[in-house]
């Protein structure tokens, strides 16, 4: 992993993984965008984590697993967040086949990104626009 950055991704996922286990009514959720964007975060993460030998395999996917079952999702709404993840890993895919420097700096921006949207999530103060950051807003071409 990225050293520290990975670490604070690490610990909110889990720290967004137990607030989520409180939260009794799951129908009204004003934290969706930011959940969803740390789902696509997760995937992105994970892939280039993986991409460049860092990571062990599967890790930051059974982050978002823990997240998504500590959520109590019906099946419809699991399959939305799973496909949030999805979509993150199959954007970068696309298009960054081997580590460089610029993967590497693309994954400590999501990595930052990571960071504060589960900071978001995990102090309750979820609900920023999904879909903001990411690939196109590092401003990283593809390699």
């Amino acid at each position: 992993m990225q050293g520290a950055a990975a670490a604070v991704v690490v610990l909110l996922a889990a720290t967004v993984a137990a607030a989520a286990a409180d939260d009794p009514a799951p129908a009204a959720r004003p934290f969706e965008a930011d959940l969803t964007r740390f789902a696509e975060i997760l995937g992105a993460t994970s892939y280039l984590d993986q991409l460049c030998g860092t990571a062990e395999p599967d890790a930051w996917r059974g982050r978002m697993e823990a997240i998504v079952d500590a959520q109590r999702f019906g099946a419809e709404e699991r399959r939305r967040y799973v496909a949030a993840f999805n979509r993150g890993t199959r954007t970068l895919a696309a298009v960054h086949r081997v580590c460089t420097a610029r993967t590497r700096a693309l994954l400590q921006r999501y990595l930052a990104e990571g960071a504060e949207v589960g900071s978001r999530l995990a102090d309750g103060r979820g609900g920023g626009a999904a879909g903001t950051g990411g690939a196109g807003a590092a401003g990283l071409p593809p390699d």
